[in-house]
């Protein structure tokens, strides 16, 4: 629980690879801080379960209706893997959170393509940051993209590349400025 103990652990140990994982440790932090440890800690969970449900629901209704979208849901919402994922400390959990929004922002209806570009990248590199063994996983989110959208023209897909690239970069600043405030010294 490196949330409970930051500052500490951030003194002790210094810049480390456990203490750069603001994209998990933060939201554990801010609620535990804000509403005590046991209800904040369930508070973040319950957030991260909605997220997850609305990503599920959203990418299902999208492509294939209500009905899919409710079925997805409901799926996803009794799978065991993702309350054992979420309801421990480890991070694993909210790099699978970060990475379905990712998905769910990638794949967006046309009217709100350049912001749910952004957001992906956004999302991407809070769920590489949670957990830096999801990046594989991360990748492979590009080739069912690349497929749907190679109709569109080789500009199209650098141009909204590029801008799944300015979310990633602006989420890396957030993290390094936020982590530059958090760190001793």
């Amino acid at each position: 629980m490196l949330f409970r103990s930051f500052d500490t652990t951030a003194k002790r140990y210094g810049q480390t690879y456990f203490s750069e994982r603001l994209a998990a440790i933060l939201p554990d932090l801010l609620l535990t801080q804000l509403l005590g440890l046991k209800i904040g800690f369930y508070t973040v969970r319950y957030f991260f379960l909605v997220l997850v449900s609305a990503s599920v629901f959203l990418l299902g209704r999208r492509y294939y209706g209500t009905p899919v979208g409710l079925i997805a849901l409901s799926w996803t919402l009794f799978l065991p893997w993702l309350y054992a994922s979420l309801g421990g400390t480890y991070t694993a959990g909210f790099s699978i959170v970060y990475l379905l929004c990712a998905i769910c922002c990638l794949f967006t209806p046309r009217r709100a393509v350049l912001l749910g570009h952004i957001s992906t990248g956004f999302f991407l590199l809070l769920a590489v940051n949670s957990y830096p063994g999801v990046a594989p996983v991360a990748a492979l989110i590009a080739l069912p993209w690349l497929l749907l959208n190679s109709s569109k023209g080789l500009g199209w897909v650098l141009r909204h590349g590029f801008t799944v690239g300015i979310g990633i970069l602006a989420s890396y600043l957030v993290l390094a400025i936020i982590y530059r405030q958090m760190m001793p010294g």
